[in-house]
């Protein structure tokens, strides 16, 4: 059994029904919703702002438009191209760009190497800490059953004299 066709009127070609629309009409689907505005942190705008140029010093845009528009590009295929290709180099990276970042990079790095290294020594000395208290307790064990062991081999010798001792008296009245 082939489900309900949920757009009759596209398929009669009456009218297009809006997004919203469609996803009202798919059983389970719900209507995206629009995502939140993004406002950056005053001090992260501030820095979009100055780091951005309006156009790329790396490109001579009206020499390009006219090598374009001798190309055979209309002027104004030819300005929106050269438009384009000017704000893709105002993202590119600068040689201060990476030597910042790897600045950045290599302080982060070396915060991370501190911070680990602490706690290195810290679990270091809980381990050790741990260690000897296992070696304590280890000796007190030790001493335990040696004094265990005398007592029982005390005990031992006391029922071995006991034991001779009724032997030779019950070999001396037969």
């Amino acid at each position: 059994m082939r489900p309900a066709d949920p757009f009759p009127e596209i398929r009669a070609g009456k009218r297009r029904p809006s997004p919203r629309a469609v996803t009202r009409r798919i059983p389970g689907v719900r209507p995206a919703r629009r995502p939140a505005r993004y406002d950056p942190p005053e001090d992260e705008a501030a820095l979009l702002v100055e780091e951005v140029p309006v156009m790329s010093p790396l490109v001579d845009t009206l020499q390009a438009a006219r090598q374009l528009e001798k190309a055979g590009f209309a002027t104004p295929q030819a300005e929106a191209i050269v438009t384009i290709v000017a704000h893709a180099g105002t993202r590119l990276a600068t040689k201060a760009d990476i030597e910042r970042l790897e600045a950045s990079t290599k302080k982060d790095i070396q915060g991370l190497r501190t911070e680990l290294t602490a706690r290195m020594d810290t679990k270091i000395a809980e381990v050790r800490s741990e260690i000897a208290e296992v070696r304590t307790d280890i000796s007190a064990l030790r001493a335990e059953l040696v004094a265990m062991m005398n007592k029982q081999a005390s005990n031992q010798r006391m029922v071995m004299i006991a034991a001779l001792g009724l032997l030779f008296v019950a070999l001396r009245f037969t």
